[in-house]
């Protein structure tokens, strides 16, 4: 196995150094633990006025496919046996 240039006590050390704990100032966490603490405004969103016309249209979309479809059968079952 090839000898690599640097120890794992070398990272280690580095890591230490680098990862230093910081401690934020008062006044910060004050700050922070206040916009935490205080709830943000919320506002209800009113319904949309459309959503009767859409589920209207969804609606009369899936009928009337589902009445092409029966129509293109029954006239295929027709036909079918007519052959027969």
């Amino acid at each position: 196995m090839p000898q690599l240039p640097f120890s794992s006590i070398d990272v280690e050390a580095q890591l230490t150094d680098a990862l230093r704990q910081v401690r934020p100032s008062n006044q910060f966490v004050h700050s922070v633990r206040e916009k935490i603490q205080t709830r943000p405004v919320m506002y209800v969103a009113g319904r949309n006025g459309n959503s009767r016309t859409l589920l209207l249209a969804l609606g009369g979309t899936l009928s009337a496919s589902l009445l092409i479809l029966t129509v293109a059968r029954a006239v295929f079952y027709l036909l079918n046996r007519s052959k027969a």
